[in-house]
This record gives structure tokens, C-alpha cells and sequence, in this order.
């Protein structure tokens, strides 16, 4: 038997070439294939950054113009490979915004097949930043996170990455101390608009303890949009509304602030707990208490009175979580839960 090697340079030569030709006869399916075979052959001559440049490029044909006969776009296949380039200009070892970046490509690519997918590679994307320690790198890739987030109904995940970024922003207050406030401030508009007027209220109690945080404008109106909620004061909240700060806010969370509408509940202060509601049962013990009182008045006129107060309290608490409006559903999604159990409280130090 002859005994050969693989001849990947003249192979990654050869497949550069057919590159050429299937892009000047503008066949797509052929140009995407060669594109891949290339990265392929890139790849074992350790030629790591065109492999991934070379993914790069066939998932952008994709994108617009498919990779097979049809020459329909293909979303998925293109933010696969944009998933397997990401994955080779990480490995480079120098390329890490560039992983982030292609990775902003894959999900844009899928996001509106897959919004799940789509916010999960975005998730991914913001990742390579806080791995790596490169906060200084961090801010478009976040904003475009936070973007997509909130373009596409996800709120509880563009809260979550607020947090994580302003994680990033506390490591290097001096470009990004003002961005940091306006993350601050994006979280509160975001929690008003979904209806928990609450929550925000706990959101700028955690967040004043964030370096002058306090002396913001940001804050100013947050904590008068918070007041406005407690006070239940349509003017108050009207007036808060038309500051200028909301519009230095990122574009998709400006235009939720100046949609605002006042959570329902209002007035009942941030925070607060409410009454726990009586039950069934206790309602009919004070009745029935109500009417022995009744029966033995002449013995005890202060028990009946006592007696009638306990009904009438019960009564009207019945009556008033009866007629107590549903509070406006949530705006959430499936990743609500990451404010509190994947990002934990931002850390005040």
C-alpha cells in the first residue's frame, strides 16, 4: 500500500479558490460549501482565525440568501454557524470581542425564529466578557443584549443583564459610572412596566447604595416616579414622566418609560406587606360569636360590641378582597426568575 499525507495547504488553497468562482457565478449553495470545506482546512493547518473568518462569511450568505438550492435564507443553519465561528475566535485565543460579536450575530440570526435561542446566545455572548475580564470591552455587546431583550418581550432577561453589566461598570467607574446609574434607573422603568410597582420600589432601596448613586439624576426621578406609585399621585407621575433623563436611557427602554402607566395598587407603599386576607372560617366564628353576644346581651353589652366589631372587620375585609381589581398580568417570560437566582444582589462594595 502507498503510504500519503493530507495535503490540508493545498487543500485550504484549492477551496479559497472555488470560493472565488462560485461567488462570481453567484451560486450560493456552492460558495457556502467551499466556505466550509475551507474552514475545515484552515483548521488543520492551525490557520484558526480564517477558519473562523471563513464560517463567518458562509453564515452571512445564509442569512440572506440560504446555502442550498432554494436559495431561501436559513436562520438556524446561519446561527449555527455563527455558533461554530464564535467558537473558533474564541479558541484563538486573542479574538474574544470578535467571539462576542459573531455570537450578537447568531442570535440576531435566530431571534425571530427562536427568541429563546436568540436570548440564551446573547446570554452567551455577554459571557465572553465577564470570563475573560474584559470589562473594559464589555458595553455595545450588553447594550445590543439588552436591545434584543427588550424588543422582543423579555424583560425578566434584559433585567438580568443590566444587572450583570453594571456588575462590569462597578470594576471601571470612571468611563461607565453614568451608565451605571442609567442601568439602575432602565430596571426600575423596566419593573414599572410590568405591572410591580413593589419591586421597584426594592430596586432603588438596593440601589442607593451604589457609589453616589444618590446624587444622580437618575435616581431623582426614579425616586419620584416611586413616590408618585406610593402616594397614588397621577400628577406627580405625570410630571416625572417628562423629564429628560428617560430619553439617555437605551432607545427600546426610553420608549417604554414614555408609555408608562401607573402600576395598579398604588398607594399601598413600596414594599409594604399587606394585611393577610381573613379566611372563610374566621369570618364565621366572629358571626357566631356575634350572635351568642346577642342572646346573653343583658349580661354583657361589651362582649356584643366587641363581638359585632370583629364581624364587621371580617366583612369588610371579604368585601374589599372581593372587589380588589386583579393586578395587570406581568409582561414576564420563562427567565423572570434570573433576577434573583442566577444574578443575585449587586454587590454595594
Amino acid at each position: 500500500m502507498t503510504r500519503w499525507t493530507a495535503d490540508w495547504e493545498g487543500a485550504a488553497r484549492h477551496y479559497r479558490d472555488a470560493v472565488k468562482f462560485y461567488k462570481l457565478t453567484t451560486d450560493y449553495g456552492g460558495t457556502v460549501l467551499a466556505l466550509r470545506e475551507s474552514a475545515i482546512a484552515h483548521k488543520e493547518i492551525d490557520s484558526i482565525h480564517t477558519a473562523a473568518a471563513d464560517l463567518e462569511a458562509a453564515a452571512q450568505i445564509v442569512k440572506e440568501h440560504g446555502g442550498n438550492a432554494s436559495n431561501l435564507p436559513d436562520p438556524q443553519l446561519a446561527s449555527q454557524l455563527y455558533k461554530e465561528s464564535a467558537a473558533l475566535y474564541k479558541a484563538h485565543g486573542s479574538s474574544y470581542d470578535k467571539a462576542a460579536a459573531t455570537l450578537v450575530k447568531a442570535a440576531e440570526a435566530i431571534g425571530d425564529v427562536d427568541v429563546n435561542a436568540g436570548v440564551e446566545l446573547m446570554r452567551e455572548a455577554c459571557a465572553v466578557f465577564e470570563e475573560e475580564n474584559r470589562f473594559m470591552f464589555h458595553d455595545a455587546v450588553f447594550k445590543k443584549a439588552i436591545c434584543f431583550c427588550v424588543a422582543r418581550g423579555k424583560f425578566g432577561s434584559a433585567r438580568s443583564l443590566l444587572k450583570r453589566q453594571i456588575k462590569l461598570q462597578q470594576q471601571a467607574l470612571n468611563p461607565f459610572e453614568s451608565d451605571m446609574y442609567k442601568n439602575c434607573l432602565a430596571i426600575i422603568v423596566l419593573w414599572l412596566h410590568t405591572g410591580d410597582g413593589e419591586k421597584a420600589g426594592q430596586a432603588i432601596q438596593e440601589y442607593e447604595g451604589l457609589v453616589r448613586f444618590t446624587r444622580s439624576e437618575e435616581y431623582q426621578v426614579a425616586n419620584e416616579l416611586i413616590c408618585a406609585w406610593e402616594d397614588n399621585d397621577v400628577e406627580k407621575w405625570t410630571a416625572a414622566l417628562k423629564k429628560q433623563t428617560f430619553k439617555y436611557l437605551l432607545n427600546p427602554i426610553a420608549v417604554l418609560a414614555r408609555k408608562l402607566k401607573m402600576p395598579e395598587g398604588a398607594g399601598q407603599g413600596a414594599g409594604l406587606p399587606e394585611p393577610a386576607p381573613i379566611s372563610a372560617e374566621e369570618i364565621n366564628e366572629a358571626r357566631e360569636a356575634m350572635a351568642n353576644a346577642s342572646i346573653g346581651e343583658s349580661e354583657g353589652g361589651g362582649a356584643a360590641a366587641a363581638a359585632s366589631s370583629a364581624a364587621a372587620a371580617a366583612s369588610s375585609s371579604s368585601s374589599a378582597a372581593a372587589k380588589k381589581p386583579a393586578a395587570r398580568k406581568h409582561v414576564e417570560d420563562e427567565d423572570e426568575k434570573d433576577d434573583e437566582e442566577d444574578e443575585g444582589e449587586i454587590d454595594l462594595r
